[in-house]
């Protein structure tokens, strides 16, 4: 996960050589293995030693990889020097390891971190401010994260858009009790999930959509009737 995205794969040799500078001199590949098992059957022990050697470095690249998942957080090495590997995949790792741990306090500064980042290499990493956003409002942090729901909502029409104003809704719903307002978002939505979403996925936000915007609707007309006496 701290790497997902940004190396060529996710093998063993592959994390050894970037992240901790292993190169391997002389290494028997795994799927020699079986062979040269076959030929120390058959009385030919030659391979047999380089079988061992494999299975012993690749114990200790996985003691050093543990070593190098143990400094993530610090992003530095015991000596001091940056970790290797790229900073915002692991930025975006370490929020979703917390999230995971359901620590979604701990997860916030590394949102930050990766929004950063991402914006800093000249990307707008909207599925990171939505992310923020949510987080934030399970946290009580309603300001906060309605300000992140409505920059979201005001950006680029897209697969974002519609949890964004879904969410945002439930604020102007909930806290601020502003029913014509949250109406309105839940109609906007509505209208922009089917463009932008097919599948389960477009199901269930019509679904949660269905039921919340006749409810606010409702409620709506009795907060206007109310203002009206």
């Amino acid at each position: 996960r701290l790497t997902q995205g940004r190396l060529p794969d996710s093998r063993l040799a592959t994390m050894e050589s970037v992240l901790c500078g292993l190169e391997r001199e002389s290494d028997l590949p795994g799927s020699l293995a079986p062979a040269a098992w076959f030929d120390f059957l058959a009385g030919r022990a030659h391979r047999l030693e380089g079988v061992f050697q494999h299975n012993l470095d690749d114990v200790l690249s996985l003691v050093t990889l543990a070593a190098y998942l143990g400094r993530a957080e610090a992003e530095v090495r015991a000596d001091g020097r940056p970790l290797a590997g790229c900073a915002i995949a692991r930025a975006r790792a370490l929020a979703r390891s917390h999230l995971g741990a359901g620590d979604r306090r701990a997860a916030l500064p590394w949102i930050d971190t990766a929004i950063e980042r991402e914006r800093a290499a000249g990307a707008d990493p909207r599925d990171l401010v939505l992310l923020r956003a949510k987080s934030l409002r399970l946290t009580g942090e309603s300001a906060a994260a309605r300000a992140d729901f409505e920059a979201l909502a005001a950006g680029p029409e897209d697969r974002h858009t519609t949890p964004a104003l879904i969410e945002l809704a439930k604020l102007l719903e909930h806290d601020a009790k502003d029913f014509a307002a949250a109406h309105a978002t839940s109609l906007r939505a509505r209208d922009i999930a089917p463009r932008r979403h097919t599948g389960r996925e477009l199901t269930a936000f019509q679904a949660d959509l269905d039921r919340r915007t006749p409810r606010l609707a409702a409620k709506q007309v009795r907060q206007e009737s109310d203002r009206a006496t």
